[in-house]
């Protein structure tokens, strides 16, 4: 098992050397696995862990589960912090149910203490059985493909080393390492729907339905995943077609009618992303929306419709148009965008910002007759001189660059010299490191970062969406989107 997950770690790319790791412990035998798991690569990885448990104050066994938790990381001298939260007058305030309450609680506090910490993952422990009991929840409530995904390996900082075991091969581990955990009683209590998903449904498919559902659901959700991951590369080469952004900061979408040539399925995907931009958000814009949106295709000019979050869509000579009235314009503001590029591998990762712009970053190796990228918004970097997160983000004093041979000179300083307008300034994407401008997106990247003959590893970086015709790949500007 041991091998297995190490090999599986490698795959995703979760971890590199000397990172910091928040390791989320319950108690329980799945987190308790993981802890021993990922302690048993600090020598290799020269990893740093810190345990984060979270009382839920549910359960009158909880405080022994806490007590519990601190001991083991005592024993393996890894610093501890507990965290303690009323989940169930917080799911009651937001209207949830305890299990919604409790991820996001949950959640909540790995996410702070990291921050706290300058932590650089968030380690957690769902395996092969979670994964099939999330992909039926989706399946059950009606999803897509993203949805049959289920748990991916890796989402932004969190990683699941565990996804590629079940719950009988980690209790399997323990036993064998005579590893003790505790057990929480409300496991078995069928009030939740988790637990009816384990202990009734999940033993009807495995013994009276097919055997091995469990890892036939599993792997059905890899292969979901692969399949999620090219849609994705298609759709936001189908958004480069088929959209427009226009009056700049102001962020209306413009959706071409030349959309109506491709498949219907990236017409839903290309309507839902260009919602989702000029919206801030992905949730709750679903079949109804983009419905609305098709149909506004084949009707007059000025027709309307009423869409989610304000959102207004028109009927305009060329396509349909999405704008936000001026009332919703001033509640959508700059949001920087955090990520951490290690452990990004060769397919990529892409973020969707608010801000009307999409990241999407490689990495991969260097080849010394490689042609180095000259698109005006996809860029190279040399990946080993980058130590930490990057910020997308507009300008603040103090931010810097080096200009070749020239040396180091500030934002401002450049701005000037080159005569950018005053009032685009506050509008231009900046991909910084701390202080350190990796990138003025649209004009120049730091020399210090540049790839040179020494280089191993690239960094690539591709900025989609915003202020653009459309045909140029990237945008400058970021107000709102997605």
């Amino acid at each position: 098992m041991e091998t297995k997950v190490r090999d599986f770690i490698k795959q995703f790319h979760m971890l590199e050397p000397h990172e910091h790791v928040i390791v989320g412990v319950s108690g329980g035998a799945d987190s308790v696995c993981l802890l021993f798991l990922l302690y048993d690569l600090c020598g290799t990885l020269d990893l740093r862990l810190s345990v984060v448990h979270v009382n839920h104050q549910i359960r009158e066994s909880a405080k022994r589960d806490e007590l519990f938790v601190k001991k083991l990381c005592e024993d393996l001298d890894l610093a501890f912090y507990a965290v303690s939260a009323d989940v169930e007058a917080f799911a009651k305030k937001e209207g949830l149910t305890v299990e919604e309450a409790g991820r996001i609680v949950r959640f909540n506090a790995f996410g702070e203490k990291k921050k706290e910490l300058s932590a650089d993952k968030i380690a957690l422990a769902h395996h092969k059985t979670d994964q099939a009991e999330t992909v039926l929840f989706h399946l059950s409530r009606g999803c897509g493909l993203d949805g049959l995904v289920g748990i991916r390996p890796v989402r932004g900082d969190i990683i699941h080393p565990l996804l590629c075991v079940n719950r009988a091969e980690i209790e399997a581990f323990l036993q064998r390492r005579q590893i003790t955990y505790v057990t929480d009683e409300t496991n078995e209590e069928l009030v939740y729907r988790r637990n009816i998903m384990r202990h009734e449904i999940l033993p009807v498919l495995e013994q009276k339905i097919c055997k091995g559902s469990v890892e036939h659901i599993a792997k059905t959700a890899e292969i979901c995943l692969e399949a999620s991951d090219f849609l994705a590369n298609e759709t936001l080469r189908q958004c480069r077609e088929h959209l427009r952004y226009q009056n700049g900061q102001n962020g209306d979408i413009l959706i071409l009618d030349s959309v109506l040539q491709i498949h219907p399925y990236l017409q839903k995907t290309v309507i839902h992303r260009a919602l989702a931009q000029l919206a801030g958000s992905r949730k709750d814009i679903g079949a109804v929306h983009i419905g609305q949106v098709l149909g506004l295709f084949g009707l007059k000019t000025g027709r309307r419709r009423n869409l989610v979050y304000g959102m207004l869509a028109e009927r305009t000579y060329d396509g349909v148009r999405l704008y936000l009235p001026e009332a919703h314009k001033k509640e959508n503001v700059l949001e920087p965008l955090e990520f951490d590029p290690h452990g990004i591998d060769e397919a990529g990762q892409e973020f969707c910002m608010k801000s009307g712009s999409i990241l999407a970053v490689r990495t991969f190796p260097y080849k010394k007759t490689s042609v180095i990228e000259q698109k005006t918004y996809t860029k190279w970097f040399d990946y080993d001189k980058i130590n930490g997160h990057l910020t997308v983000r507009t300008r603040k004093s103090g931010d810097f660059f080096y200009i070749d041979d020239t040396g180091r000179q500030t934002v401002k300083a450049y701005m000037i010299n080159h005569k950018i307008p005053r009032d685009r300034r506050d509008d231009i994407l900046l991909i910084t490191q701390k202080d350190h401008v990796l990138w003025m997106t649209g004009y120049r990247i730091s020399s210090y970062f540049k790839v040179t003959q020494d280089t191993q590893r690239i960094l690539e970086i591709t900025i989609s969406g915003g202020k653009t015709d459309g045909r140029e790949d990237q945008c400058t500007y970021f107000r709102r989107g997605c």
